[in-house]
């Protein structure tokens, strides 16, 4: 009964989407390319360079004795802890993928390296929100969530895992490029489509509605960047700065189906990946919305 109810939802929104871009294809071909735009500009040269130069770096780096990961969430995985720290979504999906571990140790790292990349902090939404105060505070308060809820899913946890260490060869070098490109793509695609499906939304509620702030919330929620271009160019700078730092450690419906798309592979839950996305947020929201009071 439950999954025959799901295919009638769904076969009735592709209904509607089918309906709605038959009556107004120019504009929702118009929010599709908008969504190309806003990755090309926006996602790909803070994604790209650093998620191929990073995994490179970090798969060919031989680590000490002394392990961060191990010190902060009782597992040993520095250099994957490291590439998705520095490249964001969806990089560190894509890099747990790879590993040789099970679905209870891949859920665990999705605790923790699920997170946006820094470049992606500065480089779009520091841009966006026009306020070096604010940009600060949203990257303190995305470090504080993602260490915050690696503790709160790791430290009862006591694993056994080494991440794979490749010596460097030009087969590597090329298998790392194909898989960045793919990622980068399958960003792209997701977003542009997002874009669309989100305009097809604002285009059957009354425009008093259409253009509220907490409709650019929910259109975060379902597809990141979008939301919070919108936010930072519609709201105040403390609203601005509390939902972006919200909706950066949530990810939105969009990344978080990048992120499943990849380790998916090793058994991972999408309910689970959404339960630890959800704590995340909480915790960035309200660790920006303290600092926001006192320094903004």
């Amino acid at each position: 009964m439950k999954k025959s109810l799901i295919n009638t939802i769904i076969a009735m929104l592709y209904f509607t989407i089918i309906v709605c871009f038959a009556i107004q294809p120019a504009r929702y071909s118009k929010a599709f390319v908008d969504g190309i735009t806003v990755w090309a500009h926006n996602v790909l040269p803070v994604i790209f360079p650093f998620a191929l130069l990073t995994t490179l770096f970090t798969r060919n780096c031989k680590f000490g004795k002394f392990s961060i990961t191990k010190a902060l969430f009782n597992i040993r995985c520095d250099s994957l802890f490291l590439t998705s720290f520095l490249c964001g979504y969806p990089v560190g999906a894509r890099a747990i993928s790879e590993q040789n571990i099970d679905q209870k140790t891949a859920t665990i790292l999705c605790s923790f390296c699920s997170t946006p990349s820094p470049i992606f902090l500065v480089a779009t939404v520091g841009i966006a929100i026009g306020n070096t105060t604010a940009t600060l505070i949203i990257c303190a308060s995305q470090l504080v969530a993602m260490l915050l809820n690696g503790l709160l899913y790791t430290r009862r946890q006591s694993i056994a895992f080494a991440p794979k260490q490749l010596d460097w060869d030009s087969k590597e070098f090329a298998t790392t490029l194909t898989n960045s490109i793919l990622a980068v793509l399958t960003v792209g695609a997701l977003i542009a489509l997002f874009f669309m499906l989100t305009e097809i939304v604002r285009s059957l509620l009354p425009q008093s509605i259409a253009n509220h702030p907490a409709l650019f919330f929910a259109i975060g929620l379902l597809e990141m960047t979008s939301g919070i271009l919108k936010i930072c160019s519609s709201c105040d700078i403390l609203s601005a700065t509390v939902c972006s730092s919200a909706l950066l450690a949530f990810g939105g419906l969009c990344v978080s189906l990048q992120c499943f798309a990849f380790v998916s592979q090793k058994g991972v839950k999408f309910g689970s990946l959404i339960k630890m996305k959800c704590t995340q947020c909480a915790f960035a929201t309200i660790f920006a919305f303290v600092l926001g009071v006192i320094f903004l």
